[in-house]
């Protein structure tokens, strides 16, 4: 392994997918004392952000977007709201003014116009017009950084060249780990298998013998899932790549053999995605999640938020990733299994918690 005596950021350490970083980093053999830890500055300071920087000199940058997977953050858009005063712009933009040698920022699937042809490729991103109707405020920030980050790599005016990458992960689900004990579950952020889980283990605790699942507004009929410590394996691998393979994966002479849709590709994508490659539907998910936790009740026929999306699917074509010769480890019921127990942990340490 190189590139070990590194300073690392990852810019949300307590996300899911920021521990799951953490825990791919150390079992690489990067010291615990090379990944920096709190406090983190304001990220929207950029003056701030940039004098916390200076002071730490980070190589390698992980910036995972602010709203990743968060089915319950849909804010509304400001007319005067513009994508590059986010967090995640002003870190980047500081990132390269600071000189980091390398940076990946995550985006999720919504950054895709929809429709999309499924399984979704990256050059739809470039391909197809936003829809600001459709748009929410997270797509429009993910989108604007997964360009600044190619902006940045081709050298932005007479300035240098950064190893600046992104990437676009499915929906990512899995333990939060230990040191989760002292924080309130409702304040954790909440991705859509976590919120299936909650459910499903409030009933069986409460010997409940129906159940009626809520789904978050905007969730589609069938995903893509994938789970964090894979998820985070991609990303340092990634990160690690020689710049040439990575543009020049995933490339094909003439038409797109990844979707049903036929586009010409002349250069590599300024991004790659990140995920199992599989469309889950949303029954076979609650099935499984199901018996991961143990609830042997009548599930009811699903009710959904929106009832646009419920024929929707969102999966991403993996093949760029593939052709990488990496491919995930661990499979949908195992991912579940491992994901209800550490749930059903912090719940009840959660729980001995309040009667002490």
């Amino acid at each position: 392994m190189i590139h070990c005596a590194e300073q690392i950021l990852i810019s949300r350490p307590d996300h899911l997918l920021g521990r799951a970083l953490q825990r791919q980093l150390l079992h690489l053999g990067h010291p615990a004392s090379h990944i920096i830890g709190a406090p983190l500055p304001d990220f929207h300071n950029l003056a701030e952000t940039r004098a916390f920087l200076e002071a730490h000199r980070p190589e390698q940058v992980y910036v995972i977007a602010q709203d990743l997977n968060n089915h319950h953050s849909q804010p509304k858009i400001c007319d005067n709201w513009l994508p590059d005063a986010s967090a995640d712009a002003t870190l980047i933009r500081a990132a390269y003014l600071c000189g980091a040698r390398r940076l990946i920022y995550v985006a999720d699937s919504r950054v895709y116009p929809a429709p999309a042809p499924q399984p979704v490729a990256e050059w739809f991103l470039c391909a197809a017009p936003a829809s600001p109707q459709a748009d929410s405020q997270a797509a429009r920030v993910q989108r604007h950084c997964l360009r600044l980050c190619d902006s940045l790599s081709h050298g932005e005016g007479s300035g240098p060249r950064a190893d600046f990458r992104g990437a676009v992960v499915s929906e990512v689900y899995g333990p939060l780990g230990r040191g989760d004990g002292h924080r309130p579950l409702a304040t954790a952020p909440m991705g859509l298998v976590e919120h299936l889980l909650r459910q499903l283990l409030q009933a069986e605790d409460m010997a409940e013998n129906r159940l009626q699942l809520q789904l978050p507004p905007g969730t589609p009929m069938a995903l893509d899932l994938l789970f964090a410590d894979d998820a985070a394996e991609a990303l340092v691998y990634l990160l690690e790549l020689p710049r040439q393979s990575l543009t020049a994966a995933g490339r094909t002479n003439g038409t797109n053999a990844n979707t049903n849709a036929g586009a010409t590709i002349t250069t590599g994508p300024c991004h790659t995605n990140v995920g199992s490659g599989v469309a889950t539907h949303m029954e076979r998910l609650i099935r499984q999640a199901a018996l991961a936790v143990g609830y042997f009740g009548l599930l009811d026929p699903l009710t959904h938020s929106s009832p646009e999306l419920a024929a929707t699917s969102r999966c991403l074509c993996t093949r760029r990733l593939r052709d990488l010769s990496w491919e995930p480890l661990i499979d949908l019921e195992c991912g579940l299994e491992l994901t209800g127990m550490d749930l059903r942990l912090r719940t009840r340490r959660r729980d001995r918690g309040a009667v002490h």
